[in-house]
């Protein structure tokens, strides 16, 4: 594929270590076949998965396909080296993006009742519809699946959500099965988002349920446009733990929809869509599971992802979140108090009894910079850009001194 990057070693790795290792197990038979002695092999195989980078259009599945098979490759035709399996691995590569795509239909079942009516979504070529009844073919032979995939499944599998089918084109069945579940997944996140973000607290009794109303149901099969299956797989959501309540809001399906595409519309014009558009993921996945310490762990994160503090202090992540709020002060002292919680989490295991106050406070910063990221009318062309302006002073005072200097730094290089 033209313009785009050729598979790289990661900075900071050693794959030369792991190639000689492998070398030191490697036998090849007379006819040339290429086999490795005891289990390091495999080790090797996940090692070298964190050490390259690929194609971001080649799923997880295809690049360990991709990365276990040029080993083999290599060691076949002399001593393995970091650079004879980075030469497979490009070759092996550039052989996947060069598979003709098909089209895939993939289905599954959403929280939502069948007396909601769910116009179609168009998202980056995928087709999501909710359904109130699908084909019977479709129907026939998801069941055939269904009826072994259910014991993957600890709990009851939901009888009165609706179908979801998500079209798709892609070279594989782990690629499509890979770009339907983060196109819905998006879709459901910008759904859930403009109802989570009306609620604050929330105050529990009983069992527990996800933040998100609008979840997906645990088993996903994946179909060609006939309607037959395109493969004897099925994916499924380990952390499911029975239906919840449907999401029955049929009236508000309109403002739902609207807010969906002025958000889009919003994201559009976004010089970082792409980093956007994860976001969302990690923030509607975060909020799928009951496990709320987990769902608070995964807000945390986002909240690191779009402050563009990964790597840097607690301090910083705080001083930045706070600057889009008026009351800076305050909100400082909130998430200051939400990080003490994540570290102690973090390091003695444990979960306060305050946990889901705890989470919405948290959810409620993540929205609210989901939001300034998308409206983003300053224009910024990443999210370290933006990092940069939520490091700006927040007095007006100090600002005009620094920009004061600016120009006369300006002034002094444009005399030199």
């Amino acid at each position: 594929m033209q313009g785009e990057k050729m598979p790289s070693w990661v900075k900071g790795y050693n794959p030369e270590l792991i190639a000689q290792r492998m070398e030191k197990v490697k036998s090849v038979s007379d006819d040339g076949q290429v086999s490795f002695r005891g289990f390091e092999h495999s080790e090797h195989v996940v090692l070298l998965n964190s050490m390259v980078v690929l194609n971001a259009e080649v799923p997880e599945v295809e690049k360990r396909r991709i990365i276990n098979q040029a080993t083999f490759k290599a060691g076949a035709k002399g001593a393995i080296s970091a650079s004879s399996i980075l030469g497979e691995i490009r070759s092996l590569e550039s052989s996947y993006l060069l598979t003709e795509k098909k089209k895939y239909r993939l289905l599954t079942d959403v929280s939502i009742s069948c007396l909601c009516k769910m116009p179609i979504v168009n998202f980056e070529g995928s087709r999501i519809v909710v359904h109130t009844r699908m084909g019977k073919a479709s129907i026939s032979n998801r069941l055939k699946l269904l009826s072994d995939a259910k014991y993957s499944i600890t709990n009851d599998l939901p009888i009165n959500y609706s179908a979801v089918s998500v079209s798709v084109t892609a070279r594989s069945t782990a690629e499509a099965a890979d770009k339907a579940l983060d196109r819905l997944d998006f879709v459901r996140g910008i759904w859930n988002l403009w109802k989570n973000r009306g609620q604050a607290f929330r105050i529990s009794s009983g069992s527990r349920e996800p933040v998100n109303k609008i979840i997906l149901g645990p088993i996903h099969t994946l179909h060609n446009i006939d309607g037959s299956l395109a493969t004897d797989a099925w994916w499924y959501e380990p952390q499911y733990q029975g239906p919840i309540s449907l999401y029955n809001e049929n009236a508000k399906i309109e403002s739902m929809y609207k807010y969906m595409s002025n958000f889009r519309r919003m994201l559009r014009k976004s010089e970082y869509r792409q980093d956007m558009v994860n976001a969302v993921l990690r923030y509607v996945r975060a909020l799928d599971t009951r496990n709320w310490d987990e769902a608070f762990l995964g807000l945390w994160g986002v909240l690191e992802y779009l402050t563009g503090t990964l790597l840097d202090s607690y301090k910083v992540t705080i001083r930045r979140a706070s600057y889009i709020f008026s009351d800076r002060d305050y909100t400082q002292q909130v998430l200051s108090h939400l990080r003490d919680y994540r570290n102690k989490s973090i390091h003695t295991g444990s979960e306060s009894g305050d946990i889901e106050a705890l989470m919405y406070q948290l959810k409620r910063y993540v929205e609210r910079l989901i939001e300034f990221h998308i409206g983003n009318k300053f224009h910024f062309s990443s999210i370290a850009d933006m990092a940069e302006f939520l490091d700006y002073p927040n007095d007006r005072f100090t600002i005009d001194r620094k920009i004061e200097k600016l120009r006369y730094a300006r002034k002094f290089i444009s005399g030199s």
